[in-house]
């Protein structure tokens, strides 16, 4: 029998801590974390749907493959993903982890909502959203 180096181990050896095989499993603290960043992702998409007009569950859903894109939508998406990140102050990498998106898409998602601040109109709005989701007893 050929001798298993430790880089060649066998899947029936015993594992050492701090060894895996396979996927981590999350931790308590990461699912908090992601937990987190999913709930003030909805809490900020739902903020949008009220600006935007667009229905909530359509903001909320994935784009599949296949179906047309929407830049209306697409943007109301983005902000969504862009408020949670500043006003809420979650890590991209743990709303990444909850919406199933690589954090450099979430990262990619962020500084396009920023460029596009450069629109008085779209600062406004997005100011007006981020002035509502950090004191929500605020009127208009």
């Amino acid at each position: 029998m050929a001798r298993t180096t430790s880089r060649h181990r066998r899947r029936t050896e015993a594992i050492r801590p701090g060894q895996h095989y396979g996927p981590r499993v999350p931790g308590r603290r990461r699912r908090m974390q992601v937990a987190a960043a999913e709930a003030a992702w909805r809490t900020a998409a739902q903020t949008v749907a009220r600006f935007s007009g667009y229905p909530l569950d359509r903001i909320l859903e994935a784009r599949r493959p296949g179906k047309p894109r929407i830049a209306g939508l697409a943007f109301a998406q983005s902000a969504a993903i862009y408020l949670a990140v500043t006003v809420f102050d979650t890590r991209q990498y743990y709303l990444a982890l909850a919406l199933g998106r690589p954090r450099r898409r979430i990262h990619a998602i962020c500084h396009a909502v920023e460029d596009r601040r450069d629109c008085p109109e779209i600062d406004r709005l997005l100011g007006t959203m981020e002035r509502v989701l950090s004191c929500p007893e605020a009127t208009l």
